[in-house]
């Protein structure tokens, strides 16, 4: 296990493979892990990438010290160049799912020149998305913050995970998969025991107290930032499920936006690309990689 620790932070990582580089983000409650259990990490070093996958603060292994944990969208993008720049990379791809998307969309608005290439899946550029603004085009648009605790699916999040243990999440997880935003395909998956039992593996480290405090923290702006993805300069691929209904517009927005970008989507698929079809993103990363 590695770790790059400073006064206030311990962010943990893991680092295989040789050359290229891409460094993943995760979705909300997973980890690293999201792209080795699946094999994705695998794929992409047997291909000639180094692959390393960061937990984010408070998931995985990563944790914050202090009484600003840093859980918001603008602190994390920092903690990529924290972990580039300890590792001596100039230059490298992003592979990101989810929350970790909205966090590399800000990162390639912020560093565009350090980017090979952008790989988002399952997500959009504002940190609360809205179909409200996804047929938004005028960048100057004043949008307020929002307090995701005022919002239903803010409070369901923080309930859950508010003062909770993993075994009673993940029972609630498998019992009402169909009706969940984010699950709503797994039980359609190659092998839904499997998918389940991955996500589980995703999440199991973090300790849903510093989640529930995360949810509240990060997803507070619905702008989808649209002066900013006109100066991604980097080749993007934007994969989403089909039945990702939660981002549907907000990737057509990026897809509009971004000049360099390829909006891919995938059929029967849901939020959680990697668990429920593996070999199916390992094929379009690679193939869009291949390209460059």
């Amino acid at each position: 296990m590695a770790y790059l620790t400073s006064e206030d932070l311990s962010l943990h990582y893991t680092d295989d493979g040789a050359g290229e580089a891409i460094i993943t983000l995760h979705g909300l409650s997973e980890s690293g892990r999201y792209w080795t259990v699946p094999g994705i990490t695998d794929r992409l070093v047997a291909a000639g990438y180094r692959v390393i996958n960061m937990d984010m603060r408070g998931h995985g292994l990563s944790r914050s010290k202090g009484a600003d944990k840093g859980y918001d969208v603008d602190t994390i993008a920092g903690d990529i160049d924290l972990l580039a720049d300890s590792l001596g990379l100039d230059r490298f791809h992003l592979l990101t799912h989810a929350t970790g998307g909205m966090v590399g969309f800000r990162y390639a608005m912020k560093q565009p020149g350090r980017l090979m290439s952008m790989m988002a899946t399952d997500t959009g550029s504002a940190t609360l998305p809205s179909d409200e603004f996804a047929t938004l085009t005028d960048p100057t648009v004043e949008i307020p913050r929002v307090n995701i605790t005022e919002q239903e699916l803010g409070r369901q999040l923080i309930a859950g995970f508010r003062g909770g243990d993993w075994e009673t999440i993940f029972s609630a997880n498998r019992q009402h998969a169909d009706q969940h935003i984010y699950f709503n395909r797994m039980n359609h998956a190659l092998n839904p025991q499997s998918a389940f039992a991955m996500y589980e593996a995703c999440a199991e480290r973090a300790d849903p107290d510093d989640l529930a405090d995360f949810v509240e923290s990060f997803y507070d702006d619905p702008n989808p930032q649209i002066a900013g993805l006109r100066g991604i300069s980097c080749p993007v691929l934007m994969l989403l499920g089909e039945h990702d209904v939660q981002f549907i517009k907000p990737a057509e927005l990026v897809a509009r936006e971004v000049p360099h970008c390829t909006h891919r989507v995938l059929a029967g698929r849901g939020h959680m690309v990697a668990l429920e079809n593996p070999q199916q993103l390992g094929d379009e990363l690679l193939a869009f990689l291949n390209r460059l």
